[in-house]
């Protein structure tokens, strides 16, 4: 039986002026309809339905917006080291420590690689120009995660406006950012204009890591 208080398919307008052309497709038929019109009720009915749907889009948006920028920064990673001709896997969800492992063609040498997205990383002061920077947001993990196999590349896919700049960097100096002694609500990487282009494209910083002969890999369960 269909619960009277929940609209059939195709039941919502379907003009043009009712479908938004971004965002929220439940705020535009909310606008539309309006909680003065005379078949619906605010307390329920299809406007009361429009108003949840609008609530919870709202609220799982921004994860799924982050989802996708990480995706991106990570693909675009495996795409980069995979034409340099490494084998690239992707771990399972949610293996701590670990975005992307990276193996030469033998299969005798690997490490492993975080990735951190930005969709747009780069603060500039027009003031002082000298202090731009830009900023990834790494979490409490990066405390922890230390050793020689392990690495971060930094993504910035820069709005999608042009190539994304590619930071690669050893994790011994994430660890040190992160542990100078400064208490921190949110644990942002910050990379200075100044030190950029120690950074920027390094990705021989990988192929080293590569021929490291002796590798290990602490704090991955912190």
């Amino acid at each position: 039986m269909t619960d009277p208080e929940m609209p059939r398919l195709g039941s919502t307008p379907n003009s043009a002026s009712a479908r938004p052309s971004h965002g929220n497709p439940c705020s535009a038929l909310v606008m539309k309809a309006g909680p003065g019109a005379p078949f619906l009720r605010a307390s329920g009915g299809l406007y009361g339905w429009l108003i949840v749907a609008k609530q919870r889009y709202d609220k799982t948006m921004p994860n799924r917006t982050n989802m996708i920028t990480g995706a991106a920064g990570e693909y675009y990673v495996a795409y980069q080291l995979s034409a340099m001709g490494y084998v690239v896997g992707v771990p399972r969800a949610n293996v701590p420590g670990v975005d992307l492992l990276v193996a030469d063609v033998s299969g005798r040498e690997s490490v492993a690689i975080q990735v951190k997205t930005s969709s747009g990383a780069k603060r500039v002061f027009k003031r002082n120009p000298e202090n731009g920077r830009w900023e990834f947001d790494v979490g409490e993990r990066g405390r922890h995660l230390l050793g020689p196999n392990l690495l971060y590349v930094f993504v910035d896919l820069r709005g999608g406006e042009g190539v994304p700049d590619v930071f690669v960097v050893p994790s011994a100096v994430v660890h040190g950012f992160f542990n100078d002694g400064v208490e921190r609500l949110r644990y942002m990487m910050w990379i200075p204009e100044s030190e950029a282009e120690e950074y920027r494209d390094r990705w021989d910083i990988i192929e080293a890591a590569l021929h490291t002969e002796q590798k290990t890999v602490s704090g991955a369960s912190s």
